[in-house]
Formats: structure tokens, sequence, C-alpha cells
């Protein structure tokens, strides 16, 4: 552990309380034993088309009434938190549904024998759900409680007759051609909405009357088209049109569909040439037909939605520089085309100045237990900001107190307004228990005599006369915490995060990320490092984006919570200067 032990102070306890939240709720009465079997805790998934974001969603049903929750993470339009109001009849049919959030969308679907299933659909966007029942709800009976006359007239709105009819597919049964596509003409009517029409399992349109005409390529000899129609209650019907093909003379009729097949163009993909952003993410839009049934399309080789139109929109994450997408339409007689794009993602344009640091690592002292990992730690994060984002080191090895004020004097005499420095110090720490204030302690220093020890004022006074513009110190010492205060704030979407970036870059910042909280850290970790330091090099090696202090502390928490007993902390440094800016890291 980095930290002192036996100091001639009183002892030093930490205590931690975790408080663990959980939700409760006012149990009913059951107004209708029917609504029994819908009644507990649902978990599934939501899929939304237009934003191609699959996400979790939680859903609880007690006594008919439907709530709950999908978080679709992402930085474009329609991610955020969606709640989820609603009503299940005794058939377990899902009404009077809503989704809201950034989008507003209606809810439709049923609860059948611990599964579900349904549609969203909305003005700007639509998509599947699909749940399953993870805990039963406790019986309670019915004695127990009456509901009230406003319970019973709200569960009576879940009553009514809903929609049990499957819709009526008109089409002929059979027919007979000579030609390899066929034309075909019906209609689908239905006193709800169609919410879902497929020829042969391929999403087709559907005009608002609820006709429909196709083309489909067909093979010498009989074949199967499969018409399939799905309403909001989750009322399906199919129709099968049995074709006959008669081949010419000098054909066999025994010849197989693609050995047969006059079909031979393949599928026409539209997309834009080329495009050009600075976001870290892309939407393409294109378009696909052909005369037969597109039955697979992927980007990448990663399967893409289609809608009935042929048009498609995906949102796709971007590295700078050139990325590539290929798109792959497949129809029915396995004709392949493939479309190709380049997505050029520039650099954002950001005056950032030049860049500095002092690392110090210190392994070998004299009046207290040597360290095994600050030296090796040192020298690798003096490595990849050498080499990855053009930092100019100055490396201090098993430091004195004298080494260590004097190298920060240095920077302040040399270093301009427009630069940046990284302070980096891998050592011993401590706080004392009764002023509350934290030291890093040199190779020099003595346990029971501060003398040489360097406390946080000492680098706060220092900090504060550095004319640079950004400063980020990052502390992997114990009880590294006590140089921070209030954590920053969160910032989701992309143009946010741009302006934020742009605004950060302008402001004078004094910034801290230190590898715990009030209490001890790991030495030891893995492949020679402590775990801090081992989370926070696969996060600057694996970076290629320009990225903010803030920003880069998240993953380095998630991993270092996950592998040790301690929490990184991120936020300004008191009394220094700070003014609302941030450190910006640019990889080269």
């Amino acid at each position: 552990m980095r930290m002192i032990k036996h100091l001639n102070f009183r002892n030093i306890a930490a205590a931690l309380t975790v408080a663990a939240g959980f939700v409760t709720g006012t149990a009913y009465a059951s107004v209708s034993e029917d609504l029994a079997a819908f009644e507990g805790r649902w978990n599934g998934r939501v899929d939304l088309a237009c934003i191609a974001i699959s996400a979790p969603m939680e859903i609880v049903i007690r006594d008919g009434d439907m709530s709950g929750k999908a978080t679709i993470r992402g930085a474009g339009e329609g991610s955020g938190t969606y709640r989820i109001s609603g009503y299940v009849d005794r058939k377990g049919r899902v009404s009077d549904a809503q989704m809201q959030g950034p989008f507003g969308l209606s809810m439709r679907g049923n609860l059948s024998n611990g599964e579900g299933k349904g549609q969203f659909f909305g003005p700007e966007c639509s998509g599947n759900w699909k749940i399953s029942l993870e805990q039963a709800a406790s019986p309670t009976p019915p004695q127990e409680i009456t509901a009230s006359p406003e319970k019973e007239k709200r569960v009576a709105k879940v009553v009514p007759a809903a929609d049990d009819v499957p819709p009526v597919i008109e089409a002929p049964g059979e027919m007979q051609t000579q030609r390899s596509v066929i034309e075909l003409s019906g209609r689908v009517r239905d006193s709800s909405a169609i919410i879902e029409f497929t020829v042969n399992g391929a999403a087709t349109q559907i005009q608002e009357d609820g006709s429909f005409q196709l083309k489909r390529g067909v093979a010498v000899g009989e074949s199967e088209i499969v018409i399939a129609a799905l309403d909001e209650w989750g009322n399906e019907s199919r129709r099968s049109v049995r074709v006959l093909r008669a081949a010419p003379a000098e054909e066999p009729q025994i010849a197989t569909r693609g050995q047969q097949s006059d079909d031979k163009q393949a599928p026409r993909i539209t997309l834009p040439p080329k495009l050009v952003t600075d976001k870290d993410h892309a939407e393409i839009a294109g378009r696909i037909w052909d005369d037969s049934a597109i039955t697979d399309v992927f980007i990448n080789e990663r399967r893409l939605a289609l809608r009935a139109d042929g048009r498609f929109r995906t949102r796709q994450d971007l590295k700078v520089g050139v990325n590539k997408f290929a798109f792959t339409a497949i129809d029915e007689w396995g004709n392949r085309a493939v479309k190709r794009i380049d997505v050029v993602r520039k650099k954002l344009d950001l005056a950032l100045g030049n860049y500095h640091a002092l690392v110090i690592g210190n392994n070998d002292y004299g009046d207290m237990p040597n360290l095994k990992t600050a030296v090796a730690d040192a020298e690798a994060i003096s490595g990849v900001l050498e080499s990855r984002y053009g930092f100019n080191v100055t490396k201090l090895i098993n430091a004195t107190r004298y080494d260590v004020i004097g190298a920060m004097s240095e920077l302040r005499a040399s270093l301009s307004y427009d630069t940046n420095l990284l302070i980096y110090y891998a050592g011993h720490g401590i706080v004392d228990p009764v002023t509350e204030r934290g030291y890093w302690l040199p190779v020099d220093a003595d346990q029971s005599n501060p003398a040489n020890w360097v406390s946080n004022d000492d680098i706060t006074d220092m900090l504060k006369a550095i004319p640079a513009r950004h400063i980020l110190v990052i502390a992997d010492s114990c009880y590294s915490g006590t140089l921070t205060r209030s954590a920053p704030i969160n910032v989701e979407t992309w143009e946010d995060r741009r302006a934020w970036l742009e605004r950060m870059a302008g402001k004078r910042s004094r910034t801290a990320l230190a590898s715990g909280g009030l209490e001890p850290v790991a030495d030891a970790g893995s492949g020679g490092h402590s775990v801090f330091a081992a989370a926070l090099l696969s996060v600057l090696r694996e970076n290629s984006e320009i990225i903010e202090a803030q920003a880069l502390f998240a993953p380095v928490r998630k991993s270092v919570v996950l592998n040790a007993n301690q929490t990184p902390v991120y936020s300004d440094i008191r009394m220094a200067g700070h003014d609302g800016g941030d450190f910006i890291f640019a990889p080269e």
C-alpha cells in the first residue's frame, strides 16, 4: 500500500458507508385474478429502428398498471431516459401505453406465458420491444386491502373489449405464369392499425388504404409466396399464394430454383459518395431496391434493418481519419451487390499550445517502507506522454523535497500562459487527521517530522503561481483525494461536448486526478504497475481522440473500482486559481 504505518499521530481510521437504495411500493389487493398472471417485474430490450440502437427495458405490472423505463445511451438524437406507462388488460394486451422521452411513442403488444413483445410507433421513430417475466408478484389476499373506488375505476379502464380479430389478407390463392417475375396485388383489411407487413419474411410497403402491389421472382415449377400481417393488438394473419411457373420446352421441369432463375440483376444501392464530419459518429442514409425481394442487408458484415420502402439509416461511431463502410444487399435469388463509402472524421481545430510534464516516481525511501511499482509507473507514463501525446517531460526518480520544489520553481519561471502542464506523482502519501491536510512524501521524508513533506498547500501555492493555462495533477498515492473538491458536470451529446472542449481550451484550469479518495491505495497491480497506473496507461494508449481529462477519468475510474478497493476521484483543486477550464489530451 502506498501509505505510512506507525506515524507519531493518533491512529487514522476511515469508515465508508454504502447506502443501498431500493424502491418500495404499497401492496394492493388484487382487483382481478385474471391479471395476476401478468403481475411482477419484467425485463427485456427495446430496439429503436430510427437510430439503430438497442437498450435494456424494465417494466413493473401491478393490478393492471404498467410502469417502467428504458435508458438509451449514445450521443445522438433519441438517446436518453424514456418513461413507460400504460395498462394491461385481462388477456395480457398492452393498451393506452406510452414511452415518453426524447421521442414520444405509443406502445402496443401483448403478454402471454411469461413472455411479451410488441411495437413502438410515433411520428419521429418506431421500434420493437420484447420482455420476459423475471419475478412474479407475491399474491396479496383480497381481504387485506379493499380497492378504492378510484382504483376500481382505473382498472375498469383496461377491461373494455379490444380487437381480437386478426387482419384479413385479400390475395389470390394461386397464380400461373411463364415469366421469371410476377406482379402480385391485394389488400389488407383490419379495424386496427397494421404495424408489420411482410412477404416471404421481408418487410414490404403497404398503402394507407391497405392495398399493396409488388413484384417477386419465381422459380420454374411450383413455389410459394407467404404474406403476413400483424396488427397493433398482436393479432397476426398469414396467406399463402401458390405460384406455378411453366418452363420453356427445352428446360427440364425438375430444374432447381437457383439453376433456372431468370433474375440475374443484383440489387441497386444508393449512397452518398463521401461524408466528412468532425463528430464522433455519422448518420449514413441510403436506399436499396430490386425487382425481387431483398433478403439480407449488411454493413461491414453486421446485419442492417431495411424499411419497407427500401430506405435505411444507420448511426456509426467514427475514429479520427478515414472510416470505411461496405454495404451488402442480397436478393431472394442470391444476387449480391456491394457498395462502399468513406466517412472522414476530422480532428477538432483547437489552439491548444505546447505540452509539458513533470513526472515523479519514488520507490526507495530512507525512513519508511520501499514501494514496488512507483518508478516503473513514472517511466511508463513518461514514455506514453512523450511518444503519443508530444509532451516535453521532466522526470524525477526517487526525488527529495528539494528536487520536487525546485522542479516546480523552474516550471514557474519557464512556462508561458498558453502552455499545458501535467504533474504526475507516484509515491507515499498521508493525511493529518487533525488538520485534514494531505501530503506527498519525498524519499528524504521522516516519519516523525513533517519538515520534508510536501503539503497540499505547497502544491496549491505553486500551481497558482505557474502561468500555464491548463494544469493537471495526477496523484497515485494514499489519501491523494484531499487535493480535490466537488465533482464536475457531465456532458452527454457530441454537440455539447464539442462546445465544451472549445470552452475548456480557452479557460484556465487547475484540476487533479487522484487514485483514491481519503483511503489507502494499492502499490501492486498488474504488469508491474499499480492498479491505477495500469488503468491510466491503458486508456492513454488506446485513446485516439481529442479528449478532456474529465472524459478520460471515466474509464480509468471504472477499471480501478473493478480491480481494487479504492475509488479514484477527479475535480478542480481548491484555491489554486481554477477558472472553469479542463486539461485536454490531443494524441499526435
